[in-house]
């Protein structure tokens, strides 16, 4: 018998991801990148031009959508839902996925982009990707 370790297969729902992040993308003027992360900071899927990034941008979703919850509840606002950050070049919205494993959703926009526009669609991508982890 022969001893060698097979990689996994990749996981069908990674492509579902994928696609469903490039939609986003797709759907919104401006959008420049998506990234689905888990809530400890590490890359689930990603969509943009900024390839290589990801990693990155995954980990500071993360921490900043964790000091965002802290302030929530230290003000006692309730759950925390979305954050938008907005700065001279861009915005950036993270919004919370919730689920058996709660994940972190970030979009990041050109400064030309209609906010309003990109919440819609980041929360119709938000209920897919629940949905989707319900059926699973």
């Amino acid at each position: 018998m022969n001893n060698v370790a097979i990689p996994p297969a990749p996981h069908a729902d990674d492509a579902r991801l994928n696609g469903r992040l490039k939609d986003l993308m797709a759907a919104v003027d401006g959008v420049v990148g998506v990234v689905l992360a888990s809530v400890d900071g590490f890359p689930l899927a990603y969509a943009g031009r900024a390839e290589g990034s990801e990693k990155r941008l995954a980990a500071m979703s993360s921490s900043m959508l964790g000091l965002a919850t802290a302030l929530s509840r230290e003000l006692g606002a309730g759950h925390l839902d979305a954050l938008s950050v907005e700065a001279d070049d861009g915005k950036v919205l993270m919004l919370m996925v919730p689920g058996q494993t709660p994940r972190v959703l970030m979009v990041t926009c050109n400064r030309l982009c209609v906010m309003g526009q990109v919440l819609w669609h980041a929360r119709q991508c938000v209920s897919a990707i629940a949905t989707s982890a319900a059926r699973a």
